[in-house]
């Protein structure tokens, strides 16, 4: 579990999701401009993942 939810939480490369790489292949958005939104976004992510696995887990039994 601590490493399959969060390897799902890579926002910043073009190649995360298929509408990522067909945003920037239009050339609408830059490379640049979501590898910065998606550092953003997988720091949110990355704390509010540590956040309920020290608060969630222990409540379904898992050990942290």
């Amino acid at each position: 579990m601590g490493l399959t939810i969060p390897s799902g939480l890579a926002f910043s490369l073009p190649m995360s999701t298929p509408a990522m790489a067909i945003a920037i292949s239009s050339g609408f958005v830059g490379v640049r401009d979501s590898a910065r939104a998606g550092v953003i976004l997988s720091l949110f992510a990355w704390l509010l993942f540590s956040l309920l696995m020290l608060i969630y887990w222990p409540l379904l039994g898992f050990k942290v």
